[in-house]
């Protein structure tokens, strides 16, 4: 059978997946070959790898996915979508805070609604064609950004100090099993305030019956992170830091 690239060519054939960098898309297949000779497949094992990459993939990002690019019609994105009335609240309390450095972590296209010029962005994704509107965006309004590809499953936490760090829509999917990677991010990232959001409604827009994530709240006191919620129609978030005066002045605005 055909080597490592064909494998990642048709990995990527579904709409959903085409974007994802080919590094991401290579250590997912790895990781579902469980160490098998990539290069020596029969026809039905690789058939089974392309799947369960496909799978690993999906978790991480491609169920928010409709297959229409994101350039042509962003609200598309289904986090972006439901996100979309929340945005002015969330870029008031960023301007209440002052906030001029932001990490953004499975950014998608996030930065597009929330950066602005005096403020330095990192925008971390793993799909080439959000990071490709991203960084669009940033030369276009003058904003000092940057992007990197960056897996949340990749055992690298190597993150610049920030005044911020958003994790939006994406820790329910980083762990297969457990939440040592959610852990270890969490523990890991340098910025005063993190900003954490899980979606409490289905992708069919049913409530889910059990949005609160118990596991989470057991990783924050684990830390000895203290942390503010606020629950929006369709998501709720988590403002952490280890600085009260931070939270007490998120839990006085008019949110």
């Amino acid at each position: 059978m055909g080597d490592i690239e064909d494998i990642i060519s048709k990995v990527r054939e579904k709409p959903e997946l085409k974007g994802i960098a080919k590094e991401v898309v290579k250590r997912a297949i790895i990781e579902s070959s469980k160490g098998i000779d990539i290069s020596n497949l029969g026809k039905n094992d690789e058939k089974i790898i392309v799947k369960l990459a496909r799978e690993l993939l999906r978790n991480k990002t491609g169920q928010y996915r409709t297959g229409k690019p994101v350039e042509t019609d962003s609200m598309r994105h289904y986090s972006i979508r439901q996100r979309e009335k929340f945005y002015p609240l969330l870029n008031s309390i960023l301007d209440s805070l002052k906030v001029k450095s932001i990490l953004d972590l499975g950014c998608g296209i996030n930065p597009v609604f929330i950066s602005k010029p005096g403020m330095k962005y990192y925008a971390y994704e793993i799909r080439e064609d959000d990071l490709e509107i991203v960084m669009k965006h940033f030369k276009e309004n003058s904003i000092d950004g940057t992007t990197k590809i960056y897996d949340l499953m990749s055992d690298s936490y190597d993150f610049p100090e920030t005044d911020i760090c958003m994790l939006m829509n994406v820790l329910d999917g980083i762990d297969k099993k457990g939440h040592r990677n959610a852990h270890n991010i969490l523990s890991r990232v340098k910025s005063r305030i993190i900003f954490v959001s899980f979606p409490i409604v289905k992708l069919s827009g049913k409530k889910m019956n059990r949005p609160r994530r118990e596991w989470f709240i057991k990783i924050l006191d684990s830390l000895h992170l203290k942390y503010y919620t606020l629950n929006t129609e369709t998501e709720s978030w988590y403002f952490i830091s280890r600085e009260e005066p931070l939270l007490q002045l998120i839990s006085k605005m008019q949110l």
